[in-house]
């Protein structure tokens, strides 16, 4: 494993945990946060270019908040959850590289497993809450990210995205 997936690794929890433990804050608190990976990071072109990319994840929380699977305390949608987006595909390419050498069907298993956890433990430190029965979120995101992670390891590996 190399420096910058390290890095790049606890860069990512850090800004994970901001946004379990400072919802209402996390923002001003991610801004300098994401600012840092571009700073520490070489392949900034490339990492910029991924950005929309988020969007993909951003859409899908938006339209789970619509539905009211997913709530926030702040009663509208927040940024540091796009902010959070923006660090997770950021990290596609640093320390969940290795994702992308595997297969579409594998992805979506670990998206399955690893997605739906990832809120669940949100909902548990109170950064968002469910708005149906347990189970039913938990297969909600589950489907959801078996379907996202595919896409967003797709879409990271397509030319456009890759350094000249």
């Amino acid at each position: 494993m190399n420096k910058f997936a390290v890095i790049n690794f606890f860069l990512f929890q850090l800004v994970w945990f901001t946004c379990a433990l400072f919802t209402e804050h996390a923002s001003w608190l991610l801004l300098p946060l994401v600012a840092l990976h571009f700073a520490v990071f070489k392949d900034r072109a490339r990492d910029f270019k991924l950005l929309p990319i988020a969007s993909v994840g951003i859409v899908f929380d938006f339209l789970m908040f619509k539905l009211g699977i997913l709530t926030f305390n702040e009663g509208f949608f927040p940024a540091w959850l796009c902010l959070l987006w923006l660090m997770f595909v950021l990290s596609l390419n640093y320390s969940f590289d290795w994702m992308n050498k595997l297969n579409v069907f594998v992805n979506a298993l670990i998206g399955g497993i690893f997605g739906p956890l990832s809120y669940f433990a949100a909902v548990k430190f109170g950064a968002l809450g469910m708005g149906v029965a347990q189970t039913q979120f938990l297969f909600i995101y589950a489907l959801g990210w078996a379907l996202i992670m595919p896409v967003l390891i797709y879409l990271n590996n397509r030319p456009y995205y890759k350094l000249s």
